[in-house]
């Protein structure tokens, strides 16, 4: 009988079986959809963002791109009296914990704002909370507006997490603005853009709004991500959720690695659905067993325990150190000998050799090769 694992996380004093929790988004977009997720395995379930009103979503809104999909998606167009009264209530019934994600971007003389006043997000978490929600998720993208937004949220006694979007490369100053409003927790980040998708056959957009852009997630936003959680977890101290980029079980540890104490998955599901969190939890389990962990804690926060030492010890290389090959992992794909910048790699026997006069040591072979043939220490 194999040993039990230990996938639980608990943020903000709030239990949850295990750190794969379904992200606001399409996926979430109404009871059905966060009941189907707790019963596919998410440890936690994110509503579609809930304002004051209901968006109205110009179609078409979302399509494929490489490594994920842009959208140009609104809030929730689902009316605030139906999830209040309905949806919030059916979906608590999954048993796993709820967070709405509040917003309160109304429709002025028949024109979109986003100008959240604390009003209406006083309004919105108070209503979600007596409908039974667990948490709240504030997105909380400007800085001159946050801080009355997130100490509105708060009034209604419920965990606040922040959402910060990557509006610098450093979210050091916008995470501790946050916490100094009252965060309790922070996820990092949002979707990125603005961007553009066109159609080279009719030359048209892939959005159905009068702006023709979306915006974009999925694994390129990954090494951003993880940057981030690294951040915001050494600036804050707060517990951090990764959302950006997570398609796999091996995406989820290096958030973790990072410091996140939970990961949110949207575009993973979007393009899976929500069978995806099954698939990622057999992962997760088969990474743990093959390294011998018990726990998450076994290696959370391990590769920025790692960056912190570097720091400190200012530790750098600039002899280059040669790839080890392990002959019997080569499957003579020749990715490496491809893509060596320096020519420092070709066969011998069909298998990888390296020239030690030619090899500059950048590593870029290591992470080429589909066997983990090569390695580099440094």
């Amino acid at each position: 009988m194999k040993n039990e694992l230990d996938m639980s996380v608990e943020i903000c004093g709030i239990h949850l079986k295990n750190p794969f929790i379904l992200a606001s988004g399409p996926r979430a977009k109404d009871s059905k959809d966060l009941l189907r997720a707790a019963e596919c395995g998410a440890g936690a379930v994110v509503t579609k963002t809930i304002g004051p009103e209901a968006a109205i979503v110009p179609r078409p809104c979302i399509t494929r791109t490489l490594g994920g999909v842009i959208n140009n998606e609104l809030w929730s167009d689902l009316d605030y009296d139906s999830w209040i009264n309905k949806e919030i209530k059916e979906a608590k019934k999954g048993g796993v914990p709820v967070i709405a994600s509040i917003g309160g971007a109304r429709y002025i003389n028949g024109k979109l704002s986003y100008d959240s006043t604390p009003e209406d997000i006083e309004i919105v978490a108070k209503g979600v909370a007596a409908a039974g929600a667990d948490m709240v998720e504030l997105p909380a993208y400007d800085p001159r507006t946050m801080i009355p937004l997130l100490k509105a949220a708060k009034k209604a006694g419920l965990p606040v997490i922040a959402k910060l979007s990557m509006i610098t490369f450093e979210p050091d100053d916008l995470g501790i603005a946050a916490k100094k409003a009252g965060a309790d927790a922070i996820s990092f980040m949002d979707t990125m853009g603005n961007v553009y998708k066109f159609d080279i056959n009719t030359g048209k957009t892939f959005m159905g709004s009068h702006t023709s852009y979306g915006r974009m997630g999925g694994a390129s936003l990954k090494p951003f991500m993880v940057y981030g959680v690294a951040k915001l977890v050494r600036a804050t101290g707060l517990p951090v959720m990764g959302i950006g980029g997570i398609m796999s079980g091996e995406d989820a540890v290096e958030a973790i690695m990072a410091g996140a104490q939970a990961v949110q998955l949207c575009t993973a599901i979007i393009l899976n659905g929500h069978e995806f969190f099954g698939t990622i939890g057999n992962q997760m389990e088969a990474f743990m067993r093959k390294k011998g962990y018990g726990k998450l804690a076994d290696f959370r926060g391990l590769a920025l325990r790692n960056v912190i030492e570097r720091e400190e010890k200012g530790h750098e290389i600039f002899e280059p150190q040669n790839p080890k090959i392990d002959k019997d992992k080569c499957i003579s794909c020749g990715l490496c000998i491809m893509a060596c910048p320096w020519g420092a790699l070709y066969f011998v026997e069909k298998k990888a050799t390296v020239n030690t006069d030619l090899c500059y040591g950048c590593s870029l072979c290591t992470s080429l090769c589909p066997t983990k043939a090569m390695t580099i220490d440094y």
